[in-house]
């Protein structure tokens, strides 16, 4: 006890010279139990509070909430400041003698907290240092989260309620940086533990957590932010009880988290991103796969025309590698079967798709193009997706391999009952003649130029629109 007093205060010294010594100090003390770390307790919080406020009762530190409450309003904002920059370094040098302690430090970091945010006669040189205070004491509380007991945390939460809303009102502009907001690693550590999920289903917490989704439609938030939050989502949704239903937060919020995730995929998109699975492992679900998990919420739609439409003209996009457009149109067939969409707008997205037939050149585009097509499809026999299916068609068991006799049949199906075709399927059976005209296959090419003769003697008599590149 004597030696840890003794060395405690070369670990408590503000000298830079004893940092060095510091690190060879803390080792030691890890090695030791946490009955004997009472001295360096003591120590630690000499600033705030006289050692007799400070006990270890069976290992455990005891103290005078009323005393800590008092030291804080009446200590300097530079004092302040050095204790929580000590408590995070011991706190990551030997966490586990810290382990009987959490109570009191969460006590100290939620009041300075909370007198960090009291603004009152606060001249312009003091801000600062409350943004400091505000900070390090959230990032503090974060920290320990992972140990602290729940009743521990749950009136501190309550008293500082206000306060956090206060706070978390200027998430979106902290969240354009690279670093994580104090706030925001608080409300995600809490995430993280399903027991602690319960401090959020109150109006308070729903209030937190609106602002939070929000961040995510600002095209300005930043990659670890937007990711933390998407994880923070993936929490709520993996602790919703099947028994609560429609009762739980995530349902009780499920509009704003639709409205901020689909922002989220619309601002990804625009920059060239398209989120999928792979890049998130099986601990975050991605954009798709939580608006998914929300459309089992009655009272959330999360796919809506708009997103379908704007998804719509990316795939269009004339600016895309291959890969990325096969992702587009299997994130359209996605948001599709979610959505009951008109004949008109089935129409007009079957006719903006077209082209893409003539340009597609992978197997596995072209069969997700065909399965968009499929769901698009409003014909009542289904004969068009048929004659698709048939014109794209590949050999069973052979990879990439096209089956030759059955696109030459095809197009012998439509040469014998052509006439009857509307402007839509002329143009689909156009575009895929153009894909075609290009194959190594004689016949095939050869069908897909008689194909196109016939389009040409048929707009000569009829007022149907053919493709631009056809007529140049």
């Amino acid at each position: 006890s004597i030696i840890v007093s003794i060395l405690s205060k070369y670990i408590l010294s503000g000298k830079t010279s004893f940092s060095s010594l510091k690190s060879i100090i803390l080792r030691w003390f890890s090695c030791l139990r946490c009955a004997e770390m009472e001295p360096f307790i003591h120590g630690l919080f000499v600033p705030l509070m006289r050692p007799h406020e400070i006990r270890l009762r069976h290992g455990t530190t005891v103290f005078s909430t009323q005393a800590i409450n008092s030291a804080i309003s009446e200590a300097s904002h530079g004092t302040l400041i050095a204790l929580m920059s000590q408590l995070r370094e011991v706190h990551k040098a030997v966490p586990m003698h810290l382990r009987n302690s959490t109570d009191l430090i969460l006590s100290v970091m939620f009041q300075i907290f909370m007198r960090a945010c009291k603004r009152q006669d606060i001249q312009n040189d003091e801000l600062l240092r409350l943004k400091i205070l505000r900070s390090n004491s959230l990032r503090m509380i974060a920290r320990i989260i992972p140990i602290v007991k729940f009743e521990g945390i749950e009136r501190h939460w309550l008293d500082a309620s206000e306060c956090l809303i206060n706070t978390v009102k200027g998430l979106e502009n902290e969240c354009s940086g690279s670093q994580e907001p104090a706030v925001l690693c608080l409300l995600s550590s809490i995430t993280q533990r399903v027991d602690l999920i319960k401090l959020l289903e109150n109006p308070t917490g729903h209030k937190l957590l609106e602002y939070v989704f929000a961040v995510l439609s600002s095209p300005k938030t930043s990659e670890p932010c937007r990711r933390t939050i998407l994880s923070m989502i993936t929490m709520l949704l993996n602790s919703v009880n099947s028994e609560l239903g429609n009762d739980c937060t995530v349902a009780n919020l499920s509009e704003k988290i639709a409205a901020g995730v689909r922002m989220s995929l619309i601002n990804e998109l625009k920059r060239g991103r398209i989120p999928t699975s792979k890049q998130f492992g099986e601990d975050m679900l991605s954009e798709i796969q939580i608006l998914e998990q929300l459309s089992k919420f009655e009272r959330c739609s999360p796919w809506n025309i708009c997103m379908f439409k704007d998804v719509l003209e990316m795939a269009c996009t004339k600016r895309l590698n291959s890969g990325k457009r096969t992702e587009l149109l299997v994130m359209l067939h996605s948001i599709l079967s979610a959505l009951s969409l008109d004949e008109q707008l089935r129409r007009e997205s079957v006719e903006r798709l077209a082209f893409l037939y003539a340009t597609l050149r992978a197997p596995c585009s072209r069969r997700a193009l065909l399965d968009l097509f499929k769901a698009l499809d409003y014909s009542q026999d289904g004969y068009r997706v048929r004659i698709l299916h048939d014109l794209n068609a590949y050999l069973d068991g052979r990879i990439g391999e096209v089956d030759h006799g059955r696109r030459i049949r095809a197009y012998a199906k439509l040469q014998s009952r052509w006439g009857g075709e509307d402007e839509t399927s002329m143009q689909l059976w156009i575009y895929n003649s153009l894909h075609d005209i290009c194959s190594n296959d004689s016949i095939l090419r050869n069908s897909a130029k008689l194909l196109i003769y016939r389009c040409l003697e048929a707009v000569s008599y009829t007022h149907l629109t053919l493709p631009t590149i056809l007529l140049v």
